[in-house]
Parts: C-alpha cells; sequence; structure tokens
C-alpha cells in the first residue's frame, strides 16, 4: 500500500525559532519549521530531491512516537480522510509506505517545478491534508 503519506512527512525534531515581533506559532507551525530544518541538511531554506529523499525515514522515526515501526492516527496529525489514503486498508502507515507515497512525493510538493522545497511549498501542501 503506498499512498499518502508523505504529508506525513510532516512535523519532527528541533528549532526554535524566536524573533521579535513575529506572529506567534502554533504547536504545529513549530514541528513543521522543525521538520523542515532538519531536512533542509545544507540550512540554504529550501529543500533538494536528495535531502527529501534521505530525510524520509528521519521523518518516518520521529513521528513513531510508540516505536513499533508503524504510524497511527494520533502520531500523524493528518484529517481522518488524509490519513485514510494513506493508510489504506490496514489503518496505519508502515515505513514503506511513508517513504513510498505518490501523495507526498518531491514532486507533488514542488509546486513551482523549480526542483528545490521551500518553506511556504511544504506548508501550503501540508494544510490540505492536516485536521
Amino acid at each position: 500500500m503506498t499512498c499518502a503519506r508523505k504529508a506525513a512527512l510532516l512535523l519532527s525534531v528541533g528549532i526554535g525559532l524566536a524573533a521579535a515581533g513575529a506572529p506567534a506559532l502554533t504547536n504545529d507551525d513549530v514541528r513543521l519549521r522543525r521538520f523542515f530544518s532538519v531536512i533542509d541538511l545544507d540550512g540554504s531554506q529550501e529543500i533538494s530531491r536528495s535531502e527529501f529523499r534521505s530525510g524520509k525515514s528521519v521523518v518516518f522515526l520521529n513521528l513513531d512516537l510508540n516505536g513499533n515501526m508503524t504510524l497511527e492516527p494520533d502520531e500523524m496529525r493528518m484529517s481522518p480522510d488524509g490519513f485514510k489514503l494513506l493508510a489504506g486498508e490496514d489503518g496505519v502507515v508502515d515505513g514503506e509506505e511513508f517513504i513510498g507515497s505518490e501523495i507526498g512525493s518531491f514532486d507533488a510538493v514542488d509546486r513551482n517545478k523549480d526542483d528545490q522545497i521551500d518553506y511556504s511549498e511544504l506548508s501550503e501542501y501540508i494544510a490540505k491534508y492536516s485536521g
């Protein structure tokens, strides 16, 4: 089963954004910015195709809070419909599904087709599947 998990791709790890006058960030915004910073290995503020590919397994492991090597709805923060699309009939997302998902593919997220994903592209893409 390979469907929608890169939308799950969202959320993990650590960065603290504290800028004077910046609007308060929600927990999901902070998590998404953390994820972005972990995947953006060269710190360019854009995720390349190779960074995206190598980062999927790290994201999966960080999302799998209970360590059972599958992702469940409460670990992904997706809408119920988005999660069902990703998980398929068994109701969970395994690593192979997460990494191979077409819905969360690099090309699906790279809206302007410049072979880079910036934060706004990722954020807009994730918003389509968030609950």
